[in-house]
């Protein structure tokens, strides 16, 4: 029996989801358009905080799985990556081929971009400096989670025997690995164009993830259970947190050789996981409209993720309609469309997707032979 999914967090990587898209729209149209302070600041920083929010959902997530894998004596390696790459596979693949054969000229195609796409291939691309953001900018990510995977089961041990301990462990460790990077790597290479490149490794972001599996260690056991009011409380203070720690971040800077740069992402994933324990407890009605909405949405997540950053820029660079909206500073509506074209087109690539099923063509191949 696996642990019962936590709708709530759902809507958590929905709204991950929608910032990261109105990130990338706010960026790609020279970043106007909001004058409330707090939501720029919010909207200048969507894209650190979202995908540090899917490193701790991811997890989180990932916890509970394999614990439900552990409850039914069927915890392996390659049933665990199996079902990830079940998940990852068909939508990344897709994504790489299509961006390949009809985007900008298939210049990817040439004979000097045989290795980016074996890197992309492997999920290895982050590691290089020339590919991470190559082909589609937000895939990166999907190499230092794919990387994650592969060593998730000793975290996972090591979070449900040590707990706490643990975790304070990993984020020493990647705080030192940030450090170092910063301090000793860098330098070496006259790299500070390398700077977000060297901290969104999965060395340098190993604890968001722990983090993620921590929280999730004190839910299934529920360790420290609560009410409905300290749930809200509880809430709240991982916001307040949150933007105070937003606030340092654009005072200090987040990926700086300084003591910001080395420790904010660790204090962003912890107001997070202080943020989704709370949420986790909290009830909520899930007949409401608005919150099946995000439900639906939250399914599709994968699919707006991968295809958002390339819809946008084509629009921006295509399309007339959109120039003059730019020409004559829409940019809300802007982002409106970006985000509606997105959502579509993210559901379309899940349908196309899910239909694909990696166990019936491996069965069909293995009854052929």
């Amino acid at each position: 029996m696996g642990v019962e999914r936590n709708r709530n967090l759902d809507i958590v990587r929905a709204c991950a989801t929608l910032l990261v898209v109105l990130y990338h729209s706010w960026v790609l149209t020279n970043s106007a358009g909001f004058q409330i302070p707090i939501v720029k600041l919010i909207v200048s920083l969507g894209g650190e905080l979202g995908v540090t929010c899917f490193f701790v959902l991811s997890g989180y997530g990932i916890y509970c799985s394999l614990w439900g894998a552990e409850k039914n004596n069927s915890l392996s390696f390659t049933s665990f990556m199996w079902k990830r790459c079940k998940r990852i596979i068909p939508s990344y693949y897709i994504c790489l081929l299509i961006i390949m054969f009809l985007g900008t000229g298939a210049i990817y195609l040439s004979r000097s971009n045989w290795a980016n796409i074996i890197s992309h291939a492997l999920f290895v691309h982050n590691l290089f400096p020339d590919y991470a953001g190559s082909i589609n900018g937000v895939l990166w990510t999907i190499g230092v989670t794919v990387q994650f995977y592969i060593i998730a089961i000793p975290l996972y041990k090591g979070i449900k025997k040590w707990n706490l301990f643990f975790l304070f462990a990993c984020i020493a460790f990647t705080i030192a690995c940030k450090t170092t990077m910063f301090r000793v790597v860098l330098p070496m290479f006259n790299g500070q164009h390398l700077s977000f490149f060297a901290g969104r490794q999965l060395l340098t972001s190993l604890d968001n993830f722990v983090v993620g599996m921590a929280v999730a260690d004190m839910v299934v056991h529920r360790k420290w259970q609560l009410k409905r009011l300290w749930a809200l409380g509880g809430g709240f203070f991982g916001i307040a947190a949150l933007l105070l720690i937003c606030k340092i971040g654009t005072k200090y800077g987040i990926h700086t050789n300084n003591v910001s740069g080395y420790v904010w992402h660790t204090l962003i994933a912890a107001a997070i996981g202080v943020f989704l324990y709370a949420v986790s407890y909290i009830e909520c009605d899930s007949s409401k409209r608005l919150y099946r909405a995000f439900l639906w949405l939250s399914k599709c997540e994968y699919g707006i993720y991968l295809w958002h950053l390339v819809i946008i820029r084509n629009l921006i660079e295509n399309v007339s309609f959109v120039s003059s909206l730019m020409n004559r500073g829409y940019y809300k509506t802007l982002y409106i469309i970006f985000i509606c074209i997105s959502i579509f087109m993210g559901w379309l690539m899940s349908q196309m997707t899910d239909s694909i099923r990696l166990d019936s063509i491996f069965r069909k191949k293995a009854g052929e032979n």
